[in-house]
């Protein structure tokens, strides 16, 4: 599949999720109601956070995390607690997986510069405050999958 359709169908799919064309009974046409219909600051970098899981899963899947028996099986977006986080879900064999090490992982992903500046990447403009407690809300966290049985996770942030 082409990936710049992938990410365009996945957008479409989110923003059409989001919106009900039906509930608005205006004359207007609904390219019309989409232009006046505005996103929050908000919605635009979790739709961003969203599409470069979807670039990154597309890359990386099945890619080994240098120095562990864990690779890459994909990336995905979770709201919780207040909180967006941008989730690594890695494989390995189920004897490997601990919280040590998923915690070792997240501390790894964290410190990548890419990791720590994503709150400047999705949303431009905002003071040095603002980023300060937006990267408290903003975070990465691990799932540690078992290739043996992938209904046995182990998850962190």
């Amino acid at each position: 599949m082409n990936m710049k359709f992938s990410i365009l169908g996945a957008s479409l799919l989110i923003g059409l999720s989001a919106t009900s064309l039906a509930a608005d009974k205006s004359p207007q046409s609904a390219m019309e109601y989409l232009k006046t219909t505005p996103a929050t600051k908000y919605e635009i970098g979790k739709l961003s956070m969203e599409m470069t899981s979807a670039v990154f899963s597309q890359q990386l899947t099945g890619r080994e995390i240098k120095g562990t028996n864990f690779e890459v099986k994909n990336f995905s977006v979770k709201e919780e607690n207040g909180n967006l986080l941008q989730v690594i879900h890695l494989e390995g064999r189920a004897r490997d997986m601990s919280e040590g090490q998923c915690t070792e992982l997240v501390n790894f992903f964290k410190n990548d510069e890419l990791f720590e500046e994503l709150p400047e990447f999705l949303w431009s403009g905002l003071t040095g405050n603002q980023y300060d407690e937006l990267r408290s809300s903003v975070k990465v966290a691990v799932q540690l999958i078992s290739k043996e049985n992938e209904s046995f996770t182990l998850e962190c942030s």
